[in-house]
C-alpha cells in the first residue's frame, strides 16, 4: 500500500504537461486555459449589464474526463493528468497565511497577475498588500460561517502531498491571478486520498481585480465576498463528492453540475444576505419557466442555459424557507456525499422525508415550488412565499392568457405548445374570468387537462388568485392521460392559473406536450369543497363480469391530503392474488370516483393469469383510511 500511495502522488502531481497518447486531455486543458483568460463577460441587453460567471464547471468536466481516461485500459496516460496550479512564471511568488490559519494565499505584486493596488500596505502595514490581507480575512470569515456555523465538513487537506506540490503545507491554497472578464473565479478538484475515493482535494483561484464594468458597481470587496462564499462552497462540495453531477452521454452538454452551481449561488446570499448578487441571474429562470432544473451549458451561444443553473438558486431558497432553514441543504449534501456519483434527487427525497416526518417528498415539494414561483415581482404577496420576492425584479413568464366568458369553451389540443415544459419545469396558463351579466357572476370553471407521455408523471395545480390576496390552490386529480379540477365562484378572482409540471427524471429535454379544456359551469358556487377525511367506496362494477381482455373494475376513493393508495386482492382465506399501488402520491383534497381516476383491476393475478370466478376480498389503504371489502368475479370467457 505504501508504494502504491507514493506512485499515485507522482502520477497525479508532476507539473510537466505530458498527456502521452491522451490528446483529449491536453486539448481540453488548452481550451479551458484559453476560455478562462479570454472569455468576455456576457452582456445582457435586457438588463443592460454584464453577467460574469463561475469557471468551476470546466474543471468538473476535466476531472470527469481525466477519471474516464484513468479507467480506460486502451489509453496510455502521461505523468500529468490534472491541470497544474497557477504559475507566475519568472515573477517571484509570495504567500500569506490567513490570520485564522485556514488558508495560504499565493500572489504576486508585479506583472499581469499583480494584485489590486499592490503598493497599498496600510491596514495593516505588514509588507503584504492590503488587497491580500482583506482577501485572507474574507476567506477566514467564510470558512467560519460555512463550516463552524452551518456545520459543513471542511474541504479535505492536501497536507499529505509532497511539500513541493501542495503549495507549501496543508493549508487550503488560494491563488490570486488575472482572469478573463467573464469569470469571478473558480475551484479546481485535484485528487483523493482514497477515504472515500470520491472525496477530493481542491484549490481556489480568484481574480486580482474586479473592474467595473463588467463586474457590478459596488465596493470591490463585496465582489470578493460573493466570489469567496461561492467558490469555497465548491471546495466543500468536492469534499463530499467530486462527482455529484449528472452525466448524459451523447448530449451536447453531457457533464451537468447544476446542483453545485445553484447551491453555491444560494450560499452567496446565506453568507452575505445584503449583497444580493443572485438577482442578476433570475431572469434566466423566470423568463424560461419551461427549462428543466437540470439545464446546464458552457456554450455562451445559449445564455439562457449557461445562467439557468445560477438562477435556479431559487429552488434552494424555496427548500430553505419552506423546510426549516438552511440546514435542509446541508442534509442534502451529506446524503449526496454518502454515495459516489450523482444521487441528488434521491438525497433530496430522503432529506425532505426526514424533516417532514415522511409527509413530503420531492414530487410534492417541486409542485409547490412551481406555485411559489408565480408570486414574485409585481405579484409579490408580503409575508407569503419567497421572503425576498419583492426584490426579485422579475415575474414568471406566462405561456398563454385566455379570457373566459360563460359562453366560452377553451379547448387546446395536445401538441400545440411552442415551449412545453421539460421535466422539472412548468408552464403557466392564465384564465381571466369575464362574466357578462350578474347572473354569470354565479358559478365557476370546470378544468380538464390532457397529458402526453405516461412517463411524464404530471402534477397540475390550479391557482385562483385575486391581486393582493392569498390565493386558493388546488391540485388536479390526474391519472394518465386525463386530469380534472374545478374552481367555484370564478368572479371572485382576477385570474385562475393552471400550472402543469412533469416531475420525472427522464432525458426528454424537448418538452412534454399537453392540452386542456376549460368552461364555465353555473353550479360551481358556494364555499370551495375540501375533503376532511379519506373515504373508500365499493368497487364498480360489482359483480365484475369479465368478457373481454379490456374489462376492468374500478376502486373509487377520496383523499383529504396527498397519499399513495394500496390495494391487495385476496382469496377468502387471505392469500394474496394481486397487489397494486399508485406509482406516486396522488393529490389531496380530490375525489377519485370515476373511470380514469379510480384505480382499476383487470382481473389478473400476479402471474398475469385471469382469476377464476368466485368471491374475493380487497383491502384498500390510503394515508388515513384502511378498509376490507368484498367483490365478486364472474368469468364469461
Amino acid at each position: 500500500m505504501r508504494k502504491n500511495f507514493f506512485l499515485t502522488v507522482i502520477v497525479l502531481f508532476s507539473f510537466s504537461i505530458a498527456f502521452s497518447a491522451d490528446s483529449d486531455l491536453k486539448t481540453l486543458h488548452q481550451n479551458i486555459q484559453k476560455t478562462l483568460t479570454t472569455q468576455p463577460a456576457y452582456f445582457d441587453t435586457a438588463q443592460g449589464r454584464y453577467i460574469p460567471a463561475c469557471g468551476t464547471s470546466h474543471f468538473v468536466e476535466f476531472n470527469f474526463v481525466k477519471n474516464q481516461a484513468a479507467t480506460d485500459p486502451s489509453k496510455a496516460l502521461g505523468p500529468l493528468f490534472h491541470i497544474p496550479r497557477p504559475d507566475y512564471g519568472a515573477i517571484s511568488e509570495q504567500t500569506y497565511d490567513s490570520p485564522a490559519g485556514f488558508f495560504k494565499v499565493h500572489f504576486v505584486t508585479q506583472g499581469p497577475d499583480s494584485v489590486y493596488q499592490s503598493s497599498v500596505d496600510v491596514n495593516p502595514a505588514d509588507s503584504v498588500p492590503d488587497y491580500v490581507n482583506k482577501v485572507a480575512d474574507i476567506f477566514d470569515s467564510v470558512w467560519i460561517f460555512e463550516v463552524n456555523v452551518l456545520g459543513y465538513n471542511p474541504p479535505p487537506s492536501d497536507g499529505w502531498y509532497a511539500d513541493t506540490l501542495n503549495g507549501g503545507d496543508g493549508k487550503y491554497d488560494v491563488y490570486i491571478v488575472a482572469l478573463g472578464s467573464g469569470f469571478f473565479g473558480y475551484t479546481a478538484p485535484e485528487t483523493t486520498s482514497g477515504s472515500p475515493a470520491y472525496s477530493y482535494t481542491s484549490y481556489i483561484v480568484i481574480r486580482n481585480n474586479y473592474p467595473v464594468p463588467p463586474f457590478p458597481n459596488r465596493p470591490i470587496y463585496d465582489n470578493v465576498r460573493v466570489t469567496v462564499a461561492h467558490e469555497f462552497f465548491h471546495s466543500i462540495h468536492f469534499g463530499y463528492d467530486a462527482f455529484e453531477f449528472e452525466y448524459l452521454p451523447g448530449d451536447p452538454d453531457p457533464v451537468r453540475p447544476y446542483w453545485q452551481e445553484l447551491s453555491a449561488t444560494w450560499m452567496e446570499d446565506i453568507v452575505y444576505d445584503y449583497i444580493n448578487d443572485y438577482l442578476s441571474y433570475l431572469p434566466f429562470f423566470y423568463n424560461y419557466p419551461w427549462l428543466s432544473l437540470r439545464t446546464f451549458s458552457n456554450n455562451f451561444s445559449f445564455p439562457e442555459k449557461v445562467f439557468h443553473p445560477y438562477a435556479s438558486c431559487v429552488w434552494a431558497f424555496y427548500l430553505q424557507e419552506r423546510y426549516g432553514g438552511a440546514d435542509i441543504i446541508r442534509r442534502i449534501w451529506e446524503k449526496c456525499g454518502a454515495v459516489s456519483g450523482f444521487n441528488l434527487f434521491t438525497a433530496t427525497e430522503d432529506a425532505l422525508r426526514e424533516v417532514t416526518g415522511n409527509v413530503t417528498g420531492f414530487s410534492d415539494a417541486f409542485r409547490e415550488f412551481t406555485i411559489w414561483n408565480y408570486f414574485t415581482g409585481n405579484r409579490t404577496l408580503p409575508g407569503n412565499f419567497f421572503s425576498e420576492a419583492n426584490i426579485f425584479g422579475v415575474s414568471m413568464d406566462i405561456d398563454t392568457v385566455h379570457s373566459v366568458t360563460s359562453a366560452d369553451t377553451i379547448f387546446v389540443n395536445i401538441g400545440s405548445k411552442p415551449n412545453p415544459p421539460q421535466n422539472l419545469a412548468a408552464n403557466y396558463v392564465v384564465f381571466k374570468p369575464e362574466p357578462q351579466t350578474a347572473q354569470d357572476s354565479v358559478g365557476g370553471l370546470e378544468m380538464e387537462f390532457y397529458g402526453s407521455g405516461a412517463g411524464a408523471l404530471w402534477r397540475i395545480s390550479a391557482i385562483a388568485y385575486k391581486s393582493g390576496f392569498v390565493p386558493l390552490v388546488k391540485e388536479f386529480a390526474y391519472s394518465f392521460p386525463i386530469g380534472f379540477t374545478d374552481v367555484n365562484n370564478w368572479a371572485s378572482y382576477d385570474s385562475i392559473i393552471m400550472v402543469p409540471t412533469p416531475i420525472n427524471f427522464l432525458t426528454n429535454f424537448t418538452g412534454w406536450q399537453y392540452g386542456y379544456r376549460v368552461n364555465y359551469d353555473s353550479v360551481l358556487t358556494g364555499p370551495q369543497t375540501f375533503f376532511t377525511r379519506d373515504t373508500i367506496f365499493q368497487n364498480f362494477p360489482n359483480p365484475f363480469v369479465i368478457r373481454n381482455t379490456s374489462d376492468l373494475t374500478h376502486f373509487p376513493f377520496t383523499l383529504s391530503e396527498a397519499s399513495n393508495v394500496f390495494i391487495d386482492i385476496l382469496t377468502p382465506e387471505g392469500a394474496l392474488i394481486k397487489r397494486m399501488r399508485t406509482p406516486q402520491p396522488l393529490a389531496g383534497n380530490n375525489a377519485y370516483k370515476i373511470k380514469g381516476l379510480a384505480l382499476a383491476w383487470d382481473g389478473k393475478n400476479e402471474e398475469g393469469q385471469t382469476v377464476a370466478s368466485g368471491v374475493y376480498f380487497y383491502r384498500m389503504k390510503t394515508k388515513h383510511a384502511d378498509k376490507l371489502m368484498k367483490l365478486v368475479v364472474v368469468r364469461e370467457r
